[in-house]
């Protein structure tokens, strides 16, 4: 069944008329009335490997990040789980003086993000820190131990890796955001339970945006993140 669901997407995508087609569609109009925004998501993914397979979406994605960051401004970010959004994150910072810290579970993934962000041109301006995952199967909830306790204006949602010991827990929420001071602005990339988890428990404090991906809405200028905007 699940080979024939696979089939029916492809040929879905094909026609034009699935969710993600429509979405792509949309990026691609994006992109020929905003040409200038992509260019930095465009270096990213050539400092990346493999970066001609990266999707559109994927690509959309560090355009979407960087909107975010000019409408919201923050002046501290915090990134939970390292990777392709973190040179975003540093050229922001490089051209505001934000402080960022971007944290992650792989020693050795975060050397590599270092890197690609150094060969950008942006260099010691990201604070890495390594800090341990937990995962409990029990509570389907994943954190990282010793995350950083101070308050900060934005924090992205992209981590930990919900994998452990070869078993994927793509359920689990991750609960660091509950630990935290309430930051202005919470960014979620994907992960549908943890967006599900702050809606619930957090509603009365955060004006919430879904992912027009999640929602199935395709749109010029869609959502690739779940944002949360603390009301004031």
């Amino acid at each position: 069944m699940s080979a024939v669901k696979a089939k029916l997407r492809e040929l879905g995508y094909l026609l034009g008329i699935s969710n993600s087609a429509r979405a792509d569609k949309c990026i691609a109009k994006d992109e020929r009335e905003n040409r200038g925004d992509f260019a930095f998501a465009d270096k990213v993914l050539a400092a990346q490997s493999a970066a001609s397979v990266k999707a559109p979406k994927q690509r959309y994605k560090l355009v979407d990040l960087e909107r975010l960051l000019k409408q919201h401004l923050p002046l501290s970010i915090l990134e939970i789980g390292s990777g392709g959004t973190t040179p975003v994150f540093a050229k922001y910072a490089k051209e505001t003086g934000a402080r960022v810290v971007s944290v992650d579970e792989s020693e050795e993934w975060a050397g590599l993000t270092a890197q690609m962000v150094a060969a950008l041109g942006y260099a010691d301006i990201v604070e890495f820190v390594i800090c341990p995952k937990r995962i409990d199967a029990d509570k389907m909830e994943a954190r990282y131990e010793g995350l950083p306790s101070e308050e900060f204006d934005f924090v992205l949602i992209d981590g930990p890796a919900l994998e452990q010991d070869g078993t994927s827990y793509k359920l689990a929420v991750c609960t660091d955001i509950f630990d935290l001071p309430p930051p202005k602005v919470i960014a979620v990339d994907m992960r549908r339970p943890t967006v599900d988890a702050i809606w619930h428990r957090l509603g009365n404090v955060y004006k919430t945006q879904l992912s027009d991906i999640l929602g199935r809405e395709a749109r010029v200028g869609l959502s690739y993140f779940s944002v949360f905007v603390r009301r004031d």
